[in-house]
């Protein structure tokens, strides 16, 4: 289920991403994923980017899902994230 114009969300992305100039942001909390932006704005790409994340928080369970990326986020931080690098693949619809 997608959640539109949640504007908090800019500020947290940029804190943990890194990202200080991010005008837009998305974060996947199984089953929603909630976007900063309106419908409109969220194009294919986007959309692929955080499914992925929700097909992967089922596939590891919902709730080891959510350690396991805060750990693999210390060691790696966003960017080099492995499952933010498996997400940025799923983009092109593969």
């Amino acid at each position: 289920m997608n959640v539109y114009k949640q504007k908090w969300l800019v500020p947290l992305f940029r804190i943990f991403s890194g990202r200080k100039k991010a005008k837009k942001a998305a974060i996947t909390l199984w089953p929603f994923v909630l976007y900063s932006v309106g419908k409109d704005e969220v194009n294919e790409r986007w959309r692929n980017h955080e499914n992925f994340h929700l097909k992967h928080q089922a596939k590891w369970g919902v709730l080891p899902w959510y350690p396991i990326y805060g750990v693999l986020y210390l060691i790696h931080g966003y960017e080099d994230h492995p499952w933010e690098k498996l997400a940025r693949k799923a983009e092109d619809g593969s």
